[in-house]
C-alpha cells in the first residue's frame, strides 16, 4: 500500500508538469468479492471518476508509462448526478441488500462500507444508478458507506429496514424447471417428460442481480416455501436453502431422511465447478430452526 501511495505522489507531479487537468488518488475499494486497490482519477469536472484497479502489471512498468495509461483513458468519465442519489429521500426509497460471503466482514468495516453479520454472511447496501453516460455498458450501482449513510442523516440499523422494504417489492421466485425453460424456450415440453414440477425453486429479484438477499426474509420465506411443498406432496416437509451465488438462492424440499451432508457436496461442487469467484456467496446451506424460531447454517 505504501508503494501505491508513494507512486501516487509522483504520477500527480507528472501529469501536473503535462496539464493532464486530473490528478489520482489512492482508495480501497470493494469488488469482486474482496478489497482491491484502486488510482482514482479526479478532475473537478465530473461527479462520477474512472476507476483503475491496480494492474500488477504496472510494477514493471515507469511512472512516464502508467502516467501514458491514464491520459489515454481519462476520458471514460460520465456525469451522473450522485448528489441527487444521497439525499436522505433518495437513498430510503432505492437504497437495496446484497449478501456477501462473511470471511471479508472485517475489511469490509475498515474500509467504511455499510454492513452487518448475517449468519456466515455479511449484508451491504448499494443505490442502483441510472443515466449512465452510456447504458449500453450495461447498470451500474453505488456501493453504500458509512460516510455516505452519516451524510443522510442514517444509521446502519434504518438502511437495513428501508433496503429490506425495498427489496420485497422486487423479489421473486420461479420454478427451476421455468428458469431452464426460458433457455430452451419449451416449458410444456419439459413438463410432459420426465421432470417432476417444481423441483427446485429459484429466488432473487426481477434483474437476477444481488438477489440472494431474499435469504433475509428469513422465517417469512421459509414458511412460505414449506407450505408450497406440503401443497404439492401432501406432506411435512423441510425447506432448505442453497446459496447459487450473490444473484440468487435456491430452496429445496428435503425429506426426514435425507442427508443434509449430500447438499454440503453438492453446493461445494458446483461453486467450484461453475460459480465465478467474484459471484461466491457460500459453502454452506441453511434451513429454519422451527423450536428456535430462527434461521441457521448448517455448519
Amino acid at each position: 500500500m505504501v508503494g501505491m501511495e508513494e507512486r501516487a505522489e509522483r504520477l500527480n507531479s507528472l501529469l501536473e508538469s503535462r496539464d493532464a487537468g486530473f490528478h489520482v488518488s489512492l482508495q480501497r475499494i470493494w469488488k469482486e468479492n474482496r478489497i482491491q486497490e484502486a488510482y482514482v482519477l479526479e478532475d473537478g469536472t465530473y461527479n462520477c471518476y474512472p476507476v483503475f484497479y491496480y494492474d500488477r502489471g504496472w510494477y514493471e512498468q515507469s511512472d512516464e508509462a502508467v502516467a501514458d495509461f491514464l491520459m489515454k483513458n481519462a476520458v471514460r468519465s460520465c456525469n451522473i448526478a450522485t448528489g441527487e442519489l444521497l439525499k436522505t429521500d433518495y437513498l430510503k426509497a432505492h437504497i437495496m441488500p446484497r449478501v456477501v460471503n462473511g470471511s471479508n466482514l472485517e475489511d469490509l468495516k475498515k474500509c467504511g462500507i455499510a454492513c452487518r453479520s448475517f449468519l456466515d454472511l455479511a449484508v451491504l447496501y448499494y443505490l442502483p444508478v441510472e443515466g449512465l453516460a452510456n447504458p449500453e455498458q450495461g447498470k451500474a450501482s453505488m456501493q453504500v458507506s458509512e460516510r455516505i449513510l452519516s451524510a443522510a442523516g442514517m444509521d446502519e440499523e434504518g438502511a437495513y429496514d428501508c433496503a429490506m422494504r425495498n427489496f420485497a417489492d422486487i423479489v421473486d421466485a420461479m420454478p427451476i424447471e421455468q428458469m431452464l425453460a426460458g433457455l430452451t424456450n419449451d416449458y410444456a415440453k419439459m413438463q410432459s417428460e420426465c421432470i417432476p414440477p417444481c423441483s427446485m425453486w429459484v429466488v432473487s429479484n426481477k434483474e437476477l442481480c444481488f438477489g440472494a438477499a431474499a435469504l433475509l426474509f428469513g422465517e417469512t420465506l421459509f414458511r412460505t416455501f414449506e407450505e408450497k411443498f406440503r401443497e404439492q406432496s401432501g406432506e411435512e416437509q423441510r425447506a432448505l436453502v442453497l446459496p447459487s451465488s450473490q444473484h440468487e438462492i435456491l430452496i429445496v424440499p428435503c425429506q426426514a431422511g435425507d442427508s443434509l451432508g449430500d447438499y454440503l457436496e453438492m453446493v461445494k461442487e458446483v461453486n467450484d465447478l461453475c460459480v465465478n469467484e467474484s459471484e461466491f456467496l457460500s459453502n454452506n446451506i441453511y434451513y429454519f430452526d422451527h423450536k428456535q424460531k430462527m434461521v441457521r447454517a448448517l455448519v
